[in-house]
């Protein structure tokens, strides 16, 4: 995304802003494809967190690895603490509190 290269962070996203082949009959689409990451994300973003269950947690993980993920950071944002909560039963640890956001690091998927 452009505030990534502006701001020198280079890193991948599972999400963001692009048009993206796709089947017909439109051809392209604007967003990634459907993941178990992005459904929960966004129920949580738009306040509807649900408990995470196993199937949904294994479907995370082995996303995660997939993306090669080795770092989550989280925040500041709305509904921050359950995004935290979110994240820290995915990978069954706490983050670490650095500079306003929350951050896992050494993430195998």
């Amino acid at each position: 995304m452009l505030w990534q290269v502006q701001a020198g962070m280079d890193f991948r996203m599972p999400e963001g802003y692009a048009f993206i082949p796709d089947a017909p009959p439109r051809g392209w689409r604007l967003s990634p494809p459907p993941s178990a990451t992005q459904m929960v994300t966004l129920a949580i973003a738009e306040g509807r967190a649900t408990p995470l269950t196993d199937e949904t947690r294994q479907q995370i993980l082995d996303e995660w690895k997939g993306w090669n993920v080795q770092t989550v950071v989280v925040g500041p944002m709305a509904h921050e603490q359950e995004e935290v909560d979110f994240v820290t039963g995915v990978l069954g640890r706490p983050p670490d509190q650095v500079d306003g956001v929350y951050i896992w690091t050494d993430v195998r998927g």
